[in-house]
This record gives C-alpha cells, sequence and structure tokens, in this order.
C-alpha cells in the first residue's frame, strides 16, 4: 500500500446542501493511479467507483488546509478535468497489463490501513470522536474491519497479525515450501485450513498486500511493519 492516500472531501452542490465524498487512491505503477470512491454502509466502507487514470509527480491534489487556487486537481480526479485532451498521457494509453494490476478487493486492506495508521499518529478526537474525521464522513471505530465469517479462529490483536504476515512473507520470500500456508501451519501448530483463515484474517486487518485470499503470495504493508517495529521496541532487553 505503500503511497496510498485517503481523502476527505466536502462539496457545497446547492443551497444548504454538501455532499461529502472520500476517495482512496492507490499508486498502481509509472505514474498510473487506481482511485477508489469509498461510501460507508451500516459505518463499513465500501467501494462504490473505481477510476484509473495516469498523475505526474508534480500534479497537486487538494488537501484540507491547503489553498485550492494552487492545487491542480482533487482526490479522484486527473489533469483531463480541466485540460482535456491537453493532459498527458503515456504513449499508448491505459493498457490491459497496467488494468490487470489493479485488484479492487484489496481497497478494504489498503483502507484499513490508512485508516489504522491514522489512528496511530492523530490524537482521539480528531479520528473518533464526535467531530472526528471518520464519524464525519459515517465510518464507525469498527469499519475497516472485515465482518465475521462462520469458522473463523478465535480473535487476536493486530500486532499478533502484523507477526503472523511476517512469518508468512518470510516463508515465501524463502522459496522453500511448495505451499507457504502449510508450512506456516506446522510452524505454529494449526490445521492448514486454519491457518488459511488466519492468513486471510491478516490480509483483511491491512497486514498483507499484493495477493488475492486464496493465492499464496503478499508483502508486509507499512501498517504491519509499523506495528513490528512498535513490538521490538517495548521488548525487553536482556544483558
Amino acid at each position: 500500500m505503500s503511497g496510498s492516500n485517503l481523502f476527505f472531501r466536502s462539496r457545497v452542490v446547492g443551497p444548504g446542501n454538501v455532499a461529502r465524498d472520500c476517495w482512496l487512491e492507490v499508486p498502481i505503477d509509472d505514474g498510473w493511479i487506481a482511485a477508489y470512491r469509498l461510501v460507508p454502509q451500516d459505518g463499513r466502507p465500501v467501494l462504490a467507483e473505481l477510476r484509473i487514470f495516469h498523475r505526474d509527480d508534480d500534479v497537486e491534489v487538494f488537501m484540507s488546509g491547503r489553498d485550492q487556487r494552487l492545487t491542480d486537481v482533487e482526490a479522484g480526479e486527473w489533469l483531463a478535468e480541466t485540460k482535456g485532451f491537453e493532459a498527458p498521457v503515456p504513449p499508448g494509453g491505459l493498457t490491459a497489463r497496467m488494468v490487470k494490476k489493479v485488484r479492487p478487493g484489496d481497497f478494504i486492506a489498503d483502507a484499513t490501513e490508512v485508516m489504522r495508521m491514522m489512528e496511530l499518529n492523530w490524537n482521539e478526537a480528531l479520528v473518533h470522536a464526535d467531530g472526528g474525521i471518520l464519524r464525519r464522513y459515517g465510518f464507525t471505530r469498527e469499519a475497516p474491519r472485515a465482518k465475521e465469517r462462520r469458522g473463523r479462529p478465535p480473535a487476536h490483536d493486530d500486532s499478533w497479525y502484523a507477526d503472523l504476515a511476517q512469518d508468512y512473507t518470510r516463508i515465501i520470500e524463502s522459496g522453500n515450501a511448495r505451499s507457504p500456508v502449510k508450512q506456516l501451519a506446522k510452524e505454529r501448530g494449526y490445521t492448514p485450513n486454519s491457518m488459511s483463515r488466519l492468513i486471510n484474517r491478516a490480509r483483511d486487518r491491512g497486514m498483507l498486500k499484493g495477493s488475492h485470499p486464496g493465492k499464496a503470495g503478499g508483502q508486509l504493508t507499512d501498517l504491519a511493519v509499523h506495528l513490528l517495529k512498535e513490538a521490538e521496541d517495548h521488548t525487553p532487553q536482556i544483558t
């Protein structure tokens, strides 16, 4: 998810009428971006729209607190909104190869990670209080987490799942196991089916990115790295 940004935007669309938007922008490759419009349903983010466009690094995106007159575009938009055919597009335009790199199902993990990083870096009032940014836009504290499903293993905290994700990626990167899930299940004393569900839970919680549920692969997210470092910093040193 590295480089992903979550944007909250309020727009006046008529007398006394304000429209609120939430956009998650995720870099794909070579300047291409997947922009997910998220809307709250029962406090949880769901995907309402997906856009794919190219945006150069020097394009300024409007964010709260910034003078909008000095920005080029708003979240979820690119220069074609104002320049039309004059907006720069790479030779050949959007290719099927680039589209295949977009995984809409990963948006929940990306949104989860960004929202949790907000929790880690901002104070409670800014995030969750009645006037906090998430509540103002209809998202609740529990919103980023996937709904419980039958047969899932008992709950663990985020640090536990970060540690699990680290072990999983270690096995994948070693290239020594035909089935990383079975290898990790053996190491941790779980059945393969239970371990598969635990890894999916780690992905739902924003600890893994870059793979689909049911398919081996993935990398640690920034949130997982942060939690692992935090746990390491609080581990008593034996001298």
